[in-house]
């Protein structure tokens, strides 16, 4: 029991160093024109795409990536919601 307790715990914690190498990896990297957008219509995309689909299990995760893809557009550093602000002049 202890054993795959701490097999587990090696896991989880392997998965939380990759996690924050990825993303500092991401906040380092330049944006290329169109990314935020193109990342919402995959998220948009997904969305639809777990409204259609009559499996549960399939649509739980469809509309968290769905949901995850949309809010990084939103999110991230050259997102949605700065060019919006731009668009308005504030």
């Amino acid at each position: 029991m202890n054993k795959t307790f701490n097999k587990a715990r090696t896991a989880t914690r392997s998965v939380s160093v990759a996690a924050r190498k990825l993303e500092r990896w991401d906040r380092t990297r330049p944006d290329f024109p169109g990314e935020h957008l193109i990342v919402a219509l995959a998220g948009i995309a997904l969305l639809v795409a777990a409204g259609r689909t009559r499996t549960p299990m399939r649509s739980m995760l469809l509309t968290a990536a769905g949901t995850a893809a949309l809010g990084r557009a939103a999110n991230g550093r050259g997102g949605l919601a700065r060019v919006a602000s731009w668009l308005v002049g504030k």
